[in-house]
């Protein structure tokens, strides 16, 4: 008789034990269900490209003018903002001199860009895979002496470019502002 009364309790016991453990692992995995995700996020770029048009003039003199035009192309995917320093200097045998460079004017002609601080600026933000308007620069020679025979000037250009979201300018260029002309990309 008390081995059948303890049957009684183990069967119940068992079918309780086990129920209350299904009871649990289906709550524990109804309240603890985990999955990864990993998201594809790509980084934008800010890439471009310069060319230019400007034939060195042979035998110039003074008082002549010849014509220099830049071109920048944005071959990133992001807008940018566009600057363009350049920087002039007398050339004999393709190696530089250090010959005054002061008898040589520079002066901008295109109404896109505008002069600060030794950068030209392009007025408009730059989309993905567009090109600048034109810098039109004028190089005129102003006086000229014989130090200066058979040497060439070259006027040589800079680009530089930064997105144009997030205030980047301010931390790449060290800017506290842009040129009071040029577009500010403003996020709707």
């Amino acid at each position: 008789r008390g081995v059948k009364m303890k049957r009684k309790w183990i069967i119940p016991l068992l079918t309780s034990i086990f129920a209350a453990s299904l009871i649990i692992g289906i709550t524990t995995a109804y309240f603890s269900d985990s999955a990864a995700v990993s998201p594809d996020i790509t980084a934008g770029t800010v890439v471009i490209d310069l060319s230019e048009n400007f034939n060195p003039p042979t035998n110039w003199q003074a008082g002549e003018t010849t014509p220099k035009e830049i071109l920048i192309k944005n071959t990133g995917n992001k807008r940018a903002y566009i600057r363009v320093r350049v920087a002039g200097v007398w050339q004999k045998d393709q190696a530089d001199t250090a010959l005054d460079i002061n008898n040589v004017q520079v002066t901008n002609n295109s109404s896109d860009w505008v002069l600060s601080g030794g950068y030209y600026y392009y007025k408009h933000v730059l989309n993905a895979g567009a090109t600048t308007s034109p810098l039109d620069l004028s190089v005129k020679l102003l006086s000229k002496d014989e130090k200066y025979d058979g040497h060439t000037f070259m006027l040589k250009a800079y680009s530089q470019a930064v997105q144009a979201t997030n205030g980047a300018y301010m931390d790449v260029w060290g800017l506290s502002s842009l040129p009071p002309e040029v577009e500010i990309l403003s996020l709707p």
